[in-house]
């Protein structure tokens, strides 16, 4: 079959592939999910939007859906940007709760939307709000992703100081390094709090610093090595790249938390195929199950030409010394693949 007359240019084929592979792993889910993303992508479901859907998004490489891949996966896991392009951002974050309350009975709680819409007034805002959903046997869960100004890094830090006890006012800042708030994530059934940070100029030794507000400095070797197996290059004196990302995922009322280092997958694991060999090859020797990544990205096997719809990679801790990796794929990479939507 030619390449060229094999994509799938339209987002809802992608989307019913992607949820036909799905269904094989977690029976029951998948019907739960199309629901979900039907209603979160809303709009951009119509033929209308088809033309430009690939490329109209800050999420996943200019798709509007990114699905995300663990070592630990329990069900279908993605990141939604709900935005049209002609609503400004500051209305992304009210527009996704009007879609998430018909999907989830738990309310953002009143003081949080406060904070929130007070964060992001009069800010500087490229996407505004990106919404999570996971569905497992057991249940569906649904995230907010809030932006950060970058003029209320200070704000951002203050409120996640009162709200999870850590002092993220520990971290380095120093003359060759930058470290900022970027995304609060809020789940609304558990009630977990994650903050993503971005960091450009870490060096690895850098990381106890970085550990500190979870105290789990002793982690430091433990992410090092992880990052080393999948990387083609020598971690430990200095990073693949300087563009790096760390979060801290809180529960309250729980002593448990979760720390995950993350950077691009191409400066990690090179292109596509690449990044399947490796990922694929450190499951087998850890003992992980990643074969539901390993379907998804078996079209990678037979391209000659490398393609790059891997996200970012992450390499996650927590307090009891429980480890994973992730990474997420933009939907387009079925675009690609002359038999990913045309069995």
């Amino acid at each position: 079959m030619n390449l060229e007359t094999a994509y799938a240019e339209h987002l809802p084929d992608v989307l019913d592939r992607v949820l036909q592979i799905s269904q094989e792993f977690f029976p029951g889910t998948a019907a739960r999910a199309k629901k979900a993303l039907s209603l979160l992508l809303g709009n951009k479901l119509l033929p209308a939007a088809q033309k430009d859907i690939w490329a109209s998004s800050y999420l996943a490489k200019g798709a509007p859906v990114e699905f995300t891949f663990k070592t630990d996966q329990k069900g279908i896991q993605y990141t939604v940007d709900l935005r049209d392009p002609e609503m400004p951002p500051s209305e992304t974050l009210e527009a996704a709760l009007a879609r998430l309350s018909q999907l989830d009975s738990h309310p953002l709680p009143e003081e949080y939307l406060l904070f929130f819409e007070e964060l992001q007034n009069k800010g500087s805002l490229v996407y505004g709000c990106w919404v999570g959903g996971r569905h497992s046997a057991e249940r569906d869960e649904y995230k907010l992703y809030v932006e950060v100004p970058e003029n209320r890094a200070d704000m951002a830090v203050g409120w996640l100081a009162r709200n999870t006890g850590a002092d993220f006012r520990s971290l380095p800042l120093g003359k060759n390094q930058t470290i900022k708030p970027e995304i609060i994530g809020y789940s609304l059934g558990r009630g977990a709090i994650e903050c993503y940070f971005s960091i450009f100029g870490l060096a690895p030794w850098e990381l106890d610093s970085i550990l500190k507000p979870v105290a789990m400095e002793g982690s430091r070797e433990i992410l090092l090595d992880l990052l080393q197996a999948v990387s083609c290059r020598a971690v430990y004196r200095e990073f693949p790249t300087k563009e790096m990302g760390c979060s801290y995922a809180f529960l309250p009322g729980e002593n448990h938390s979760v720390f995950s280092l993350y950077t691009f997958a191409s400066a990690v694991l090179g292109d596509d195929k690449h990044a399947r060999e490796t990922l694929l090859s450190l499951a087998r020797q850890k003992g992980w199950n990643m074969e539901y990544y390993g379907e998804f990205t078996r079209p990678f096997v037979q391209y000659y030409n490398p393609t790059y719809t891997h996200g970012l990679v992450g390499f996650s801790i927590d307090r009891g010394g429980r480890t994973a990796v992730y990474t997420g794929l933009s939907p387009e990479f079925f675009r690609h693949n002359p038999d990913g939507c045309n069995d």
